[in-house]
């Protein structure tokens, strides 16, 4: 996950919980405008690597990751939608590697930051809607609990948020 580190403070943002949910999971802390960070650190060999970016042409589904010959590793830029379309135009590592985005489907989430498009999700949300393509449904269910939690939580405590896209 490549986080601006302004999104390190905001209470609001998933990309965090994210990390503590996850066992094969990195962080990569973006600091100012410039890359600072190595390659290696971004994409492996070992891996079938992909970056899951909204606008990207190529959907992630079951079929799609059938056919590959590596597990995946996912690159998620993480941020409010500016931000990680910024990372990406920016970032010019990120422009080599495959570039998925995720089915079109109903949102049945509840979220804290109102989306510009009903397909734009929180990098939480995102990833699991991710992991239940390239994992299993199972690892879905378990990550939206947490998920749903945390908004619970944050609702519980007069975070502002907003229940159902408008």
């Amino acid at each position: 996950m490549i986080l601006p580190q302004k999104e390190l403070l905001r209470i609001t943002n998933t990309g965090r919980l994210t990390s503590l949910c996850l066992t094969n999971h990195r962080i990569i802390e973006k600091k100012g405008t410039g890359t600072n960070y190595k390659p290696e650190e971004i994409r492996s060999d070992d891996y079938v690597n992909m970056i899951l970016y909204p606008d990207a042409g190529q959907q992630l589904t079951k079929t799609f990751i059938e056919k590959l010959s590596k597990p995946v590793n996912l690159i998620v830029p993480d941020g409010t939608w500016r931000q990680t379309r910024k990372i990406f135009r920016t970032e010019k590592i990120l422009h080599s590697i495959t570039q998925v985005s995720l089915p079109k489907e109903d949102n049945d989430f509840n979220f804290v930051r109102k989306p510009q498009n009903d397909f734009y999700f929180s990098t939480f949300e995102a990833v699991i809607r991710a992991l239940r393509i390239i994992e299993d449904e199972e690892v879905y269910k378990k990550l939206k609990n947490v998920l749903n939690e945390m908004i619970t939580g944050l609702l519980r405590n007069n975070i502002k948020s907003r229940t159902k896209r408008e």
